[in-house]
């Protein structure tokens, strides 16, 4: 059973390297070598920086907060009162970080979503001077996100160290029905792999860590970003749920899960180019990360990961480590991502008590 591990990780090597020329084919000097299998995992040494000194994260105030923003906020708090803070756990006062950050951002048809977006960024407790955001955009059919994005990155670029709307040129012509309509995910979830591949290339330059975020994010913690780093795992994500009208809330990433028996035994049965859809056809077989909340974890080892809030080490993704368009062990896209991530050496943690709200 090793022996075919290590087979199909030296195969997927291979495929690695012809990918990283397919999607890096420019531009390749400023990644380390590519290397599916490390001798070690890559270090991680958080730089301290006092957050005392950075409170001048103002932005224009057209992005101030909402009412909603407010809504979202006392969900959150309500639901985090007896949970875990992970920052002020691992460091004596708060204030002290880190490093630098890039956000990166898909974005389609998006129009409606940026203004939110970019309030979330401004909301953002984290030194505003350690963080650059870059937008991709692709495959929009409104004919304005593109423009509409470069407006508001003219708007918010004094604010930040670095921001950017890119187009990715990766079109898809995606049939007229729900982006949810299961008949087109797996297309959709290669399209969105390449276009994050394409995005990644693009937008990381020297920065310690990427966060990939989506644009329709209602809430995110102020305290977010810090929160992520401090757990000082390659791989980290919150919990991301949804808030009904009546308040109730409800799983929204179900692609951040942990496999069990049942789920392995299931694969084991399938040929190696099924695909398996979380989130449709019922019942699932995995344990979704808010589930682990009434354990009482800080943590948990996750064996998929969505991309709502997905933080990454910049190191991994230098090392070779992409979004499979291709199937990978069942699964594609950011749940593909997360199995290539454990099999290359890397840890994949879930935080279940820090959450963001998606629209």
């Amino acid at each position: 059973m090793r022996k075919r591990r290590v087979f199909r990780i030296l195969v997927f090597g291979a495929v690695v390297s012809v990918c990283g020329w397919m999607f890096f084919a420019q531009g390749l000097e400023k990644f380390v070598p590519v290397s599916v299998l490390p001798a070690a995992a890559p270090t991680l040494s958080p730089g301290m920086v006092d957050l005392d000194a950075n409170k001048a994260n103002n932005c224009p105030s057209v992005l101030s907060q909402s009412a909603s923003t407010h809504f979202y906020a006392d969900i959150i708090r309500n639901r985090s009162k007896h949970g875990i803070n992970y920052y002020e756990a691992r460091h004596n006062r708060p204030g002290e970080i880190q490093d630098t950050v890039v956000i990166l951002t898909p974005i389609s048809n998006s129009v409606e979503d940026l203004p939110r977006y970019f309030r979330n960024l401004c909301s953002l407790d984290y030194p505003h001077d350690k963080i650059s955001v870059v937008l991709g955009e692709d495959s929009s059919r409104d004919g304005s996100t593109f423009k509409i994005a470069q407006d508001a990155v003219k708007l918010v670029e004094p604010y930040f160290h670095r921001v950017e709307a890119v187009q990715l040129h990766e079109e898809w012509s995606r049939p007229p029905v729900s982006k949810h309509e299961q008949t087109i995910q797996v297309d959709r979830r290669k399209h969105m792999a390449r276009s994050r591949n394409k995005l990644l290339h693009i937008g990381l330059r020297d920065e310690k860590w990427a966060l990939w975020m989506d644009v329709d994010l209602a809430y995110i913690p102020p305290d977010l970003i810090q929160q992520m780093i401090s757990v000082q795992k390659h791989i980290v994500v919150p919990g991301c749920i949804f808030v009904n009208n009546d308040k109730t809330v409800d799983v929204y990433d179900k692609n951040t899960w942990q496999e069990t028996n049942r789920s392995i035994e299931f694969q084991q049965d399938q040929s190696k180019k099924f695909v398996m859809l979380e989130g449709y056809n019922g019942e699932s077989m995995r344990r979704y990360l808010p589930s682990f909340r009434k354990d009482g974890n800080m943590y948990i080892k996750l064996d998929g990961v969505g991309g709502a809030a997905l933080l990454v080490y910049a190191e991994c993704h230098k090392r070779g480590l992409i979004f499979p368009p291709f199937v990978y062990e069942h699964h594609i896209e950011t749940e593909g991502f997360a199995k290539i991530a454990k099999d290359m050496g890397y840890e994949v943690i879930g935080l279940p008590y820090l959450e963001v709200i998606h629209g």
